[in-house]
């Protein structure tokens, strides 16, 4: 079953305004005992999935001093983060992935390869705006 996402219009400071690949996935909070919907980025450049501190607490996740990283991203930016493990349903499928949960609101939400891009194969259909996911098999 293909699960099809369409990018989004949105405005950037270098182009005025862009589309982006956004993908519309849910994830368990533990805290509220129920799905929660989230957009993000779809980053075939992040190595994991990272989320702003806020959504992490509204997940119920807890910080764990002995899993705190700090991720380096374009140019020398870094970032702490909590790394957590999420449930997460894409689809009809559901499954835990790996997920640095940031100590800070201003991040945006990014869906990342590590424990996602290994269950799909995932097309970026740029001129048609659209990315599909399709379950490996």
């Amino acid at each position: 079953m293909k699960i099809i996402y369409r990018y989004k219009e949105m405005p950037s400071k270098i182009t005025g305004t862009i589309k982006r690949p956004i993908a519309r996935i849910q994830m368990w909070s533990s805290k509220l005992n129920r799905w929660i919907n989230v957009e993000g980025f779809l980053d075939s450049g992040a190595d994991i999935t990272l989320i702003p501190f806020g959504l992490g607490r509204m997940l119920g996740f807890k910080i764990d001093e002995d899993n705190v990283k700090v991720l380096g991203g374009v140019g020398e930016g870094r970032l702490s983060v909590c790394i957590v493990e999420g449930k997460i349903r894409i689809g009809a499928m559901e499954f835990n992935a790996r997920i640095g949960w940031a100590f800070d609101n201003k991040v945006p939400t990014l869906i990342g390869r590590l424990d996602i891009f290994d269950k799909f194969n995932i097309t970026f259909k740029e001129k048609e705006g659209k990315i599909i996911f399709e379950p490996v098999e």
